[in-house]
């Protein structure tokens, strides 16, 4: 956001690079956490035996597509609120050297120019965040599956609910006080 310069992140290689940095730690926290357990993760749980030809190439290449959406996303914010700015910022100089009548109508478009250098702001906030945000989610799931078994599997989608707590044998307790009425 200093004129005269371009975000390195309007660049599709930094983005895939920091894409590419996030992907290799999940993988190697995963596989450092969980060993040959880690593979369960293209296994959901609760997904009867009989669908995991179809379900384990899906969560394969979703897995795997994680880096590309990853940075593309970012890039693709980055890239096209820059576009905006300098066709705004373009026309404003292009309506100035009109003159007195195009210095008039310049003025517009260089508010435009401002109001979207306030929005690119906003939105580099909200890109980082979501990439971050991203990334803790990828986190938890190699987190989370550690504590997966067979016969809790299907309990492991309530690990959400803060009324639920765990028990050292895998079981679990809804607390009466906390249940929400529904």
């Amino acid at each position: 956001m200093f004129p005269y310069a371009f975000t390195v992140t309007a660049h599709i290689i930094i983005t895939l690079a920091l894409a590419l940095i996030v992907f290799a730690t999940v993988t190697l926290y995963g596989v450092a956490r969980n060993g040959f357990g880690f593979l369960r993760i293209f296994m959901p749980p609760g997904v009867p035996i009989a669908l995991s030809p179809f379900i384990v190439p899906i969560e394969i290449i979703s897995y795997f597509a994680r880096p590309l959406s990853h940075s593309l996303r970012l890039f693709a914010v980055m890239l096209a609120g820059h576009i905006t700015l300098k066709v705004f910022a373009q026309f404003a100089v292009d309506l100035a050297d009109l003159g007195m009548i195009g210095l008039l109508g310049a003025i517009l478009p260089l508010v435009m120019t401002v109001l979207i250098t306030a929005l690119e702001l906003l939105m580099a906030v909200l890109q980082a965040y979501i990439f971050t945000l991203l990334t803790c989610m990828y986190l938890v799931d190699l987190h989370v599956l550690k504590r997966r078994c067979g016969r809790c599997a299907l309990k492991q989608r309530t690990l959400n609910s803060p009324s639920v707590r765990w028990r050292a044998q895998g079981e679990f307790k809804v607390h009466k006080s906390r249940r929400s009425s529904a």
